[in-house]
């Protein structure tokens, strides 16, 4: 009898540990939750800059553990900004929770100057390094619409408080003395762009033709130090 209480004993054990290791499975895989993370962009405030439309495709990327079990991220992927009334978005459905590998990813990817707020995160939801493309017209780049592609551009979130801050920069990016602006130059050589992000909270990326020395042979304004 002694002996069939302790093997009991044992069972209930076993038991036991199985349903609370049950428990913890559960209850992680009830804690992540899928999002819907929003990134915006629009054309600056220039009367003679247009954007006409814009993609952005991932080359590589890190998000938290377990924060997107059904991989809905993935290098190559590649979204449409869809622009209307002159403002496009892409929403990348992944959850979030914020953690220092992903952080330290984009910290050794993007230095802080090359980043909209001349600063690095600590902690990250999730980061993405991809190739923008634009066609754009008017300003430096005339009158005909010109595709405009800018490689290893990042573009991140994290949390702040009680909201979720974006970060945005690029490895061809420099931080200007403006608040929350890089300057980024494109693959063509000859053209850089400004890019500004609205405020801390706000997922708005405005893009904003860059003035720098004129190119009186080609009508056309040309990024500084750029070669003839």
């Amino acid at each position: 009898m002694k002996e069939d209480n302790q093997q009991l004993i044992g069972q209930f054990k076993i038991a036991g540990i199985t349903l609370l290791l049950a428990l913890v499975v559960t209850n992680s895989a009830m804690a992540m939750k899928y999002r819907d993370n929003t990134i915006k962009i629009k054309s600056g405030d220039d009367l003679n800059f247009n954007l006409h439309s814009a993609t952005y495709v991932i080359t590589d990327f890190s998000v938290t553990s377990n924060q997107d079990p059904k991989n809905h991220v993935y290098k190559g992927l590649m979204n449409d900004f869809n622009l209307k009334n002159d403002v496009g978005e892409i929403t990348y459905n992944i959850g979030r929770k914020k953690s220092y590998e992903v952080a330290d990813w984009f910290r050794a990817s993007i230095p802080y100057y090359k980043t909209t707020t001349n600063n690095s995160p600590s902690e990250l939801n999730f980061a993405f390094l991809g190739t923008l493309s634009m066609t754009i017209s008017g300003g430096q780049y005339n009158n005909d619409a010109t595709l405009v592609t800018f490689e290893d551009v990042a573009i991140a979130q994290g949390h702040n408080y009680n909201s979720n801050n974006w970060w945005f920069g690029g490895k061809n990016c420099e931080h200007d003395t403006s608040n929350e602006t890089v300057t980024c130059q494109s693959t063509q050589t000859a053209w850089s762009a400004k890019f500004k992000k609205s405020g801390n909270t706000i997922s708005l990326i405005e893009v904003i033709p860059t003035y720098g020395d004129y190119d009186y042979q080609h009508g056309a304004i040309r990024c500084a130090d750029c070669p003839p």
